[in-house]
């Protein structure tokens, strides 16, 4: 009855909008450093310290500048997901546990106190290494980008919790973070521009749900969640280099309803989702016969006719679309690691007209240059 009714409040009026920042997208090289880090390049090289690059490229890499790439990279220790570094008076510094007021590197509070402090001009939550329990909704009232450094924000199933339930008209950023509200809802927006990118959401009632509203995710993992991993309501929607793997129970990975021409879904695998009674486990579509999801994997759960696919991997039930083919993409390991085997037949199978530059490691797209991109989350 819980999950009912969550799901029936969820539905009405939902907003959520993900904007990934158009900026350089960095790959996760190994190099620099922060403080006046660099090196001595060549005659005629670009840097050789780091104060010599500019804030959007700021850290020198055998003579080149180049955006951050980790939080160390950074004086601030607070890389953007643009590759620029933040400033360290936009940063506000939580660690589970923290008891301090002032937010500071020497007084960090907890998460609670730093999503409350937020202001203009101070709109970067940055999180110390950890787990953060959390027991209330994140109700952000400011622009916000919160990064994770990989940290863990989780509600007890108790809770049954909507963890970022945004109805300001402010921007909010999740960056690096794993949410995992178990019983809960991962994101509920009703107002305002959420940005999701290399984060995971597990474990939850429902990952995220997304009403009339623009969406974008990049490079995020949604996981084991019980009842569904994403749903879009009416929403315009862009989706990329996203592993939706392992949810449900009683319904599919991706719900879709209302979706049009101007939404975007491409780079995507949809593998090893589950429903009960016989309905569809992997996507299912509704008044959506103009969104066209292109260059993904959905192998291994069913499609719902009404959805549209091409230049895809599909599952064999799936006949609808075109281009596709109905193969084995071979997954390193069903269960574990939905990558690509170097044989697998998503290799070159992308729609020649595709321009997305990386995948979801972040490595670049296609491989080699010049060559058609691969399809799903993984670049071979």
């Amino acid at each position: 009855m819980l999950r009912i009714a969550l799901v029936a409040l969820l539905l009405t009026g939902c907003e959520l909008i993900a904007d990934i920042p158009q900026g350089k997208l960095v790959a996760d090289a190994a190099g620099g450093g922060g403080g006046d880090g660099g090196d001595d390049g060549p005659p005629g090289s670009e840097c050789t310290v780091n104060p010599e690059c500019p804030p959007d490229r700021p850290t020198c890499d055998h003579g080149t500048c180049r955006g951050c790439a980790e939080d160390v990279d950074c004086d601030s220790g607070a890389c953007l997901p643009d590759g620029a570094c933040a400033a360290a008076s936009r940063i506000i510094y939580a660690a589970p546990g923290g008891t301090g007021n002032a937010c500071s590197q020497a007084q960090m509070c907890s998460l609670d106190t730093a999503v409350a402090s937020l202001a203009a001009g101070r709109d970067v939550v940055k999180l110390a290494t950890g787990t953060y329990e959390q027991g209330n909704a994140f109700l952000p009232a400011a622009d916000m980008i919160l990064l994770g450094g990989d940290s863990t924000i989780h509600a007890s199933a108790s809770t049954a919790l909507i963890m970022f339930q945004l109805s300001q008209p402010v921007s909010t950023t999740l960056y690096r973070v794993h949410i995992q509200p178990e019983a809960g809802i991962g994101v509920q927006c009703g107002a305002g521009k959420l940005t999701s990118i290399r984060t995971r959401y597990t474990k939850a009632l429902v990952g995220i749900i997304s009403g009339t509203c623009e969406t974008v995710i990049d490079r995020t993992t949604i996981r084991e969640n019980t009842s569904y991993g994403l749903l879009f309501n009416n929403s315009v929607a862009r989706v990329t280099n996203t592993f939706i793997v392992d949810n449900g129970v009683g319904d599919a990975g991706v719900i879709v309803f209302n979706m049009n021409g101007a939404s975007t879904f491409e780079h995507n695998t949809i593998a090893n989702n589950r429903a009960s009674g016989g309905a569809i486990s992997g996507i299912r579509c509704q008044d959506s016969a103009a969104f066209v999801m292109r260059n993904n994997i959905v192998f291994g759960n069913t499609i719902n006719p009404a959805c549209v696919f091409a230049n895809s991997i599909v599952d064999p039930g799936y006949q609808g679309g075109t281009d596709n083919l109905r193969a084995d993409p071979q997954f390193l390991a069903v269960g574990s690691d939905y990558h690509i085997a170097p044989t697998s037949p998503a290799a070159g199978l992308a729609d020649p007209a595709s321009t997305l530059d990386h995948d979801f490691d972040g490595e670049p797209r296609p491989r080699p240059a010049g060559s058609r991109r691969d399809v799903g989350a993984d670049e071979i």
